[in-house]
Formats: C-alpha cells, structure tokens, sequence
C-alpha cells in the first residue's frame, strides 16, 4: 500500500472517532440537562428550599430552556447555612415569664443543605411533564402574563387545539351550488349534529340547495382548435380530420368524437378509428374482437438506440473485409498496428487502407457508446469503449473475436422496440404476430459480407426485400 494511501485510511480512522466521540458528548450532554432540570424542580417544589435557592434554581432552569446552559450546576452558590439571627425563634424556644419556669430548649437535628445529590434517579414521564409546565409557568410569570392565559397556554400545550365547534357539535365546510351566483361556489357550514347550515360569510342559516359544487369541465386546446375552424365555417368533422392530420402524427393521439357529442384525445395504439375520426362499432356479444395492445408504444431513447444499433450493424461487414484484407498482408497486430497508428494518427502519413480501418473503428466506439448508454456518455466512458475495440493493440483474430461480441449486443439493442410490444402482448394475453425466416437486408448490395446470428454470410441476391445469403466459415 502506498504512502498516500495509508494516510488516507489513517484519516478517515480518525475522522471516525471524532464522528463517535461527538455523538457520545451529545448524548452525554442531553442526559446531564434533564438530571439537572430535575434536580432543579425538586429544588423549586421542596419547600424547605431557601428563597435564594429557589431564585439560583429558577435562573438556571431559564437559562436550560434558552439553550444558554453551561452544561454544570455550581452548587457552591447554594447557602446551606441556617436562618439568620433576626428571624423570629420557633414557639418551643421563647422564654417563659418571669417567677416561671423556663421550657426545655429543644433539640432539632441540622437537616442537611439541598444540594441536589438525592435527586440524581431518572425522571419518569410524569415529573418530565411536571417540568415542563413548571418551567413554562416559572418563565410566563417572570414575563408578566396573566395566570389566566398561563393556565390556557398549558391546556393548549398538553391536549392540543380545541376544534372549530357550533353551538351543539363541530362544523364541517362544503362548497354549494349559488342559486344567485351559478358560476362561482358557495360555502356553507353545516352542523354535524343538527344538521344546520350556515352562509359562511353573513354568519346566517343557509336556505338555498345544498346540491355539490362541480368545478366545470375546461375546454382543452383541441377543442379549441375544432372550436375556431368551426366558426370559419368547417363542420364538426372537417374540423377533427384536420386537427388529426396536422398534430396526430406528432403528438401520438387522435382527437375522437365520443357517443355522447364530445370530443376526446385517444392514443393512436388504443383505439381503432375509422376514416372519419369516429370510433368504430362496438363488437356485438359473442363474437370475436380484434386484438388491441393498449399502449405498447417505445420510448423515444429507446427508439434512438435501436436506430443507431441497426445503423452500425451494417458496417459490421465492411470493417471484417477491411481486417482480413490487411491481415493477408501482415499490417495488423500488436507491432504493426502501434506502428500503423503512430504513423496516421501522429505523423499524419501512412497506409490509407489502415487509415480507411481506423476511421471506421473510431466511428464504431463513439456509435457503440451512444447504442449502449444513450447519451450520458462521458470522455472516461469512451476511453472504456476505445480499449473494448482497437485495432492498434489487437490482432486480426482477436478483433474479430470483439467485432463478434459487438455484433451480438447490437442486435439486441436493435430490436429493443419488439421486445417492449412482445412483452406488452404477453402481458396482455394476445399471440406473438409471426416472424421473418429470413433475414432483411438493412442496406448491405449484392455480394457485401454481412453477419447473422454470430456468423458471417456474403449476400448473393435481394429479392422482395430479403436476402438470400451464402455462409463463409
């Protein structure tokens, strides 16, 4: 391991066990505040507790609650002194008349002073709530409120708000139909008990219907579009088979006339429709219907992928003719192709037909790329597709080999759209549609190389749009 490496590790060790050592003081630090508002509140409430005691606890339990607490309790500030000589003596030890005799002096045991040590147990719930509204009361008296709104702040504190209740039980909102005022809602509020209901803005019972509000339906932008060719003059259909003509094709939906009169935006693959824009007959019961996939359509990323993957797929061919022919003439391996490179790419002269080899590789990476990731490739990601296909560093066989492998991921991508609606179908229940014997001819003339199925094939004739193929290998 190296130097930096160490070093690295030794910090994050470190970093570690001051994360730790800070969760254990904040820990520590919120078990010493409750133990001390505790000890605090029993001081309050004991009431042999001296006055400036009870002053000393009071200031700390603000400061507690102002986060402004030093996180320690000076009990040396605590008199534990006895009363001073000025107060009067306890009756047991006034003096008796004169020619009478004097009363035993009693004997009282010193209590100790409160220091608070008896007072270290853990709360319960019960004296953390006592603590609280002890400490909200100690801190609304010293504000100057009034005991009343003391006592309501503590109610709302501990039982929550009250709810919004009528004279009998509690209101409920509801939007109405204005019979003056059809366009816009009315709010009424009801009784949940009786039933009453009241105008909620004149405060007054409500006498008008108590029908729902319905927020009314908004005209979409097709049918405005229908709407504006309508007052120029189109009928109803005219005006739907324009709108389809200009926008279905883009947009994926086509606007159809419903039986009830109104208009409505269908997907093209859910819905049969006929030449004029109007959905077809319902199948009667008992017969057939034709299959429908509903949805199935790919997504734009998706079809990108696959178009670039069949765009590289048809030059798979021409790069394995351009790799056997050098490799007849020995220009390729690990040697020659560094040399081969070194002098195109650095030198700028050199052998046109590694030069032709190497434009074609270079534009197969970066096509490559694009039909593996999309386009979130970066410089790092392109620099791991250059290494996957290089002709620089591999010989013919091993160029081949990768050039196999590639024509293998390809073909998978190329056919991402029938396996989305394949799965659809399945999903769906609806038979696979039959496929192709042979296979189609994506560009490649008349006596090119192709490859099918991993293995690589000469074209000997097109016919119908399919190729009949001749194995090499």
């Amino acid at each position: 391991m190296s130097a930096l490496g160490m070093f690295g590790k030794v910090a994050a060790g470190y970093l570690q066990a001051a994360e730790a050592n800070r969760d254990k003081q904040t820990a520590a630090e919120k078990e010493q505040r409750q133990t001390a508002t505790s000890i605090l509140m029993k001081l309050v409430d004991d009431p042999s507790t001296r006055p400036e005691t009870i002053k000393w606890a009071l200031e700390n339990l603000t400061n507690i609650a102002g986060g402004k607490w030093k996180g320690k309790l000076d009990i040396s500030q605590i008199n534990p002194t006895p009363a001073d000589p000025g107060e009067p003596p306890e009756l047991g030890q006034m003096p008796a008349p004169a020619g009478q005799p004097q009363p035993q002096r009693r004997q009282m045991p010193t209590p100790p002073p409160p220091t608070g040590a008896q007072y270290l147990t853990p709360p319960t719930s019960e004296e953390q709530l006592q603590q609280q509204v002890g400490v909200i009361t100690s801190v609304a008296e010293r504000a100057g409120i009034s005991p009343e709104r003391i006592q309501q702040g503590i109610e709302r504190k501990i039982l929550g708000p009250p709810p919004s209740e009528g004279a009998q039980g509690v209101l409920t909102r509801q939007q109405v139909v204005d019979p003056d005022n059809p366009d816009k809602p009315k709010l009424v509020l009801i009784n949940n008990r009786t039933g009453e209901a009241f105008d909620a803005e004149t405060r007054q019972p409500w006498t008008g219907p108590m029908t729902p509000w319905v927020t009314p339906r908004k005209e979409t932008l097709a049918e405005q579009y229908v709407s504006e060719l309508m007052k120029g003059g189109m009928s109803l259909v005219e005006a739907v088979d324009k709108y389809n003509l200009r926008f279905s094709t883009s947009t994926g939906f086509r606007l159809v006339e419903q039986p009830d009169g109104t208009l409505a935006l269908v997907p093209i693959t859910t819905q049969r429709v006929t030449g004029r824009g109007k959905p077809g007959l319902p199948t009667p019961p008992g017969k057939p219907s034709a299959p429908r996939i509903v949805g199935g359509k790919t997504t734009s990323a998706a079809r990108t992928r696959s178009e670039i993957a069949g765009s590289l797929l048809s030059h798979l061919g021409p790069i394995l003719e351009q790799v056997d022919k050098l490799e007849a003439a020995g220009r390729l391996g690990p040697i020659m192709g560094r040399w081969n490179d070194f002098m195109v790419g650095t030198i700028g002269a050199g052998d046109p037909e590694y030069t032709e080899l190497r434009t074609n590789i270079g534009l197969l990476q970066t096509g490559l790329m694009m039909a593996h990731v999309g386009a979130r490739g970066g410089v790092k990601l392109l620099e791991k597709f250059t290494d996957l296909v290089n002709a620089q560093k591999m010989n013919a066989a091993t160029l081949r080999g990768t050039l196999k492998a590639v024509e293998g991921w390809l073909r998978t991508y190329e056919q991402i759209p029938e396996r989305q609606m394949e799965k659809m179908r399945r999903k769906q229940g609806f038979p696979a549609p039959p496929s192709a014997a042979t296979p189609t001819a994506a560009g490649p003339a008349v006596g090119s190389t192709v490859i099918y199925q991993g293995k690589r094939y000469r074209v000997i004739a097109i016919t119908n749009g399919k190729a009949e193929l001749e194995p090499l290998d």
